[in-house]
């Protein structure tokens, strides 16, 4: 019904106001070049929506307002933590002024709790979503399986491999160039990077190594464990492990702002001073890191930025046909970095 998708987001975007006469049944195959079956077909689909209503020997006209409400699906992994709470406030506030209604589900990290969700989107017939995927199991068979479909869904921060699709993140590569180039001039020469499996979190290793060679700093793989090298993966472990090399680093870079706090927590355990015998980067800007002792030197992603440009690109791709929805793209979203005093700077 692809057609009907087409008028469908003429209407929640207010081109067709209420009582407006939509265009004949034949007006509608010529314009979209498609049979009178067809277009008659789509019309019909969109009267049992409510969003029009056919009059005999009248045409078809445009209801009210409140019948032409989309729903767009936003399905996140944890609406309590800070990145995903200001993602749907940008996402919420591109909503107010248009007649879509924003529907957030969140998961709790659960994967079939997250299964749940995305059948959802399909039963109850949402007109898009933004989703923010874990990954895990069978969900990027199920993504694929919508996407094939044309159901238009832009994926938030990560996405699954080899799949054509639209990505939004922040610039992560970026996020990992700038960490190993702060903590490089403020003298750190034995680098170090805590990382992930995560296709993203690894564009920040991949960021940070490359960089600290164009620096002219070597970083040795032992020097950059992610919970698939690492027995026990929690922070304390990852950072217990790195302060037992020998050497030992001198200038530590943790893929988030939380395992950067249990690990700055971990080293004053251990008796080791920082910033002066270890300096420490983290990822976020969350609260915390600015209440800490010392305060953590981070890099700041812009959440509800990345909201407002998600929900920009979901509507840009519903616009479009299906078939030319089944491409690649990823939109970057440019971070900062936030100096404090984990890296020697008050």
């Amino acid at each position: 019904m692809q057609i009907a998708e087409k008028i469908r987001v003429q209407l929640a975007s207010g081109r067709l106001k209420e009582g407006a006469r939509l265009a004949s049944i034949r007006e509608i195959s010529d314009a979209y070049d498609v049979n009178y079956l067809t277009a008659r077909q789509a019309v019909k689909h969109l009267e049992s929506l409510g969003l029009v209503e056919m009059q005999t020997g009248r045409g078809t006209y445009v209801t009210s307002p409140h019948s032409q409400q989309m729903m767009v699906g936003v399905v996140v992994p944890d609406l309590s933590y800070k990145i995903n709470s200001g993602i749907s406030r940008g996402i919420r506030e591109e909503t107010v002024q248009r007649n879509i209604t924003p529907v957030f589900m969140d998961f709790h990290n659960d994967v079939r709790l997250e299964v749940q969700c995305l059948d959802r989107l399909v039963s109850e017939k949402f007109a898009g979503a933004l989703v923010y995927p874990s990954l895990e199991e069978d969900t990027p068979r199920q993504l694929l399986k919508m996407i094939m479909r044309g159901f238009p869904m832009i994926f938030i921060d990560r996405a699954p491999l080899d799949i054509p699709c639209w990505l939004i993140s922040s610039d992560d590569y970026e996020i990992g160039r700038l960490a190993a180039r702060h903590l490089i001039d403020a003298g750190a020469r034995r680098l170090a990077c805590v990382g992930s499996p995560f296709p993203n979190l690894q564009e920040r290793i991949r960021g940070f190594r490359e960089e600290a060679n164009e620096l002219g700093v070597a970083i040795p793989s032992a020097r950059m464990p992610t919970s698939e090298n690492i027995p026990v993966h929690s922070s304390q472990s990852i950072t217990s492990y790195l302060m037992g090399l020998v050497p030992r680093p001198d200038g530590i870079f943790y893929f988030n702002d939380q395992y950067a706090l249990v690990g700055l927590r971990q080293l004053h355990d251990l008796g080791i001073h920082v910033p002066g015998e270890v300096k420490i980067v983290g990822c976020d800007d969350l609260e915390a890191t600015r209440h800490c002792r010392p305060t953590l030197t981070t890099i700041r992603q812009d959440p509800m930025g990345l909201g407002h440009q998600a929900f920009r690109l979901l509507s840009e791709m519903m616009e479009l046909p299906a078939d030319d929805r089944l491409c690649s793209r990823h939109d970057r979203h440019p971070v900062e970095l936030v100096v404090r005093e984990s890296t020697g700077y008050a």
